[in-house]
């Protein structure tokens, strides 16, 4: 596909992409409520990266009075939230297939910019401690659960986070994980699995 111009995928849109796309920009929205400030317990979405590289700083780190926010990555070893704002941790880029769990104290359209995930993604599942591993849809699509997976250790049911309820959701084998979604999955040992690319689907939700 040749584009001249920019492309971009809006918020709530779809695209899988088996070939070639040539285009000065390629780029995935990804529209964020606002949280509550004053609930702690509001707010919170479990978001992925469909693109290699995607920078932290930015759109997802936003500054000013009014505009603060909250982003963590999830330690299987270590048991923890890990706070992007504590240099320490080194949380600078999106790690491919790695969910982040973010809130924003203002609503908005944030950017992934870049060359779109369109392989296989090996993730390296850690039991540690409790063996939760927060992990992340790489596409900018859909991705069915389960389905053509090679699972192994893995539990077969995962999970997502549902703001409404405050809690997490099931995702049982064909069940559909959004596109720039993250989700927990649970292994009873340490291993590598792989996210496939033929899992990618169309779905609204």
């Amino acid at each position: 596909l040749a584009v001249t111009g920019d492309f971009t995928i809006e918020s709530g849109g779809s695209f899988i992409q088996n070939g070639t796309l040539n285009a000065a920009s390629k780029t995935a929205e990804r529209a964020i409520t606002a949280a509550n400030w004053a609930d702690p317990l509001d707010g919170w979405h479990l978001i992925s990266s469909p693109v290699a590289s995607q920078a932290i700083s930015g759109d997802w780190t936003p500054t000013g009075a009014g505009n603060d926010y909250d982003f963590y990555a999830w330690s299987e070893p270590d048991n923890e939230w890990k706070n992007q704002k504590v240099s320490e941790n080194g949380i600078i880029t999106f790690n491919v297939g790695q969910g982040y769990n973010v809130s924003y104290q203002q609503s908005g359209t944030k950017s992934f910019t870049g060359d779109f995930n369109t392989a296989d993604v090996t993730a390296n599942l850690t039991n540690s401690s409790s063996g939760f591993n927060l992990l992340g849809n790489p596409y900018p699509s859909a991705l069915v659960w389960g389905t053509g997976w090679t699972l192994g250790n893995v539990q077969a049911t995962a999970y997502a986070w549902n703001r409404a309820t405050r809690s997490y959701t099931d995702i049982t084998t064909g069940d559909p994980i959004p596109a720039h979604n993250g989700f927990m999955v649970y292994t009873q040992a340490a291993q590598n699995l792989t996210i496939p690319a033929a899992a990618r689907d169309h779905n609204a939700q």
